[in-house]
């Protein structure tokens, strides 16, 4: 849906793939993988797409009917436009990524996650793509392994945006901590499900019906943590 809907706009605005290229700051081999649907677009592209292309990130996405315009005029092609996202404000986040040795595996887990790994890397997003920002719980990037949430689209081996400081509401996929035992505990993205009495369920989203419920017992004995709410899913580009 988003290369379709890159390359849309682009022909509509009369854009060679060249210029939009120039424009975003990415190869036109990036830009061409982004709309045959080869990689995922990052999410600071994608904010850089929609301002180059006077649209929304929602739209690009498929979340919107309509362009909605951000300008009524197009920028210079050959500017190095770096906008925003929608609702950004010009705030840029530098975001943490931890490597694969601190992946959220989408399977069976891969244990505690602290004290926290060193970052491989930091990713400038803008402040609209992350949720509400709170400085002493930042969000931060990891890895997903394993496909028991391909069907919430998250893939083995997407960068997964997580936001501490986000409110997970029922049916979010979230990074949770919980007790596969009563001594071994397992970090893992899953569904998120709010039940009666305080108790939370986790769900896998791949078909397979795992699930584990906890009590509001269980939560006071940390047998369950909702670590962050996963706020984007997507896929580095790499090298050509």
């Amino acid at each position: 849906m988003i290369g379709t809907n890159i390359r849309m706009l682009r022909e509509q605005r009369g854009l060679k793939q060249a210029e939009l290229a120039k424009a975003v700051g990415i190869s036109t081999v990036t830009l061409s993988r982004y709309e045959n649907g080869i990689r995922t677009p990052r999410a600071e592209d994608i904010a850089t797409l929609a301002a180059v292309l006077q649209t929304t990130v929602a739209y690009l996405m498929g979340e919107a009917e309509t362009t909605e315009p951000l300008t009524p005029n197009p920028p210079e092609h050959n500017s190095n436009a770096r906008a925003d996202a929608a609702k950004s404000s010009g705030q840029i986040i530098r975001v943490p990524v931890y490597g694969p040795e601190a992946a959220a595996c989408c399977g069976n887990g891969f244990g505690d996650m602290e004290p926290a790994p060193a970052a491989e890397e930091y990713i400038d997003i803008p402040a609209g793509f992350l949720g509400p920002i709170d400085p002493e719980r930042l969000p931060f990037i990891i890895y997903a392994s394993g496909d028991s949430m391909i069907d919430a689209g998250i893939a083995d081996g997407s960068q997964v945006i997580i936001n501490p400081a986000d409110a997970v509401l029922d049916g979010d996929a979230a990074l949770v901590d919980f007790a596969m035992n009563p001594v071994a505990h397992s970090i893992a993205v899953k569904r998120v499900y709010w039940l009666d009495g305080g108790a939370v369920e986790i769900r896998s989203a791949c078909g397979d019906g795992w699930k584990r419920t906890f009590s509001r017992e269980d939560a006071d004995e940390k047998s369950i943590r909702i670590i962050g709410k996963v706020e984007w899913v997507g896929h580095k580009p790499r090298r050509g």
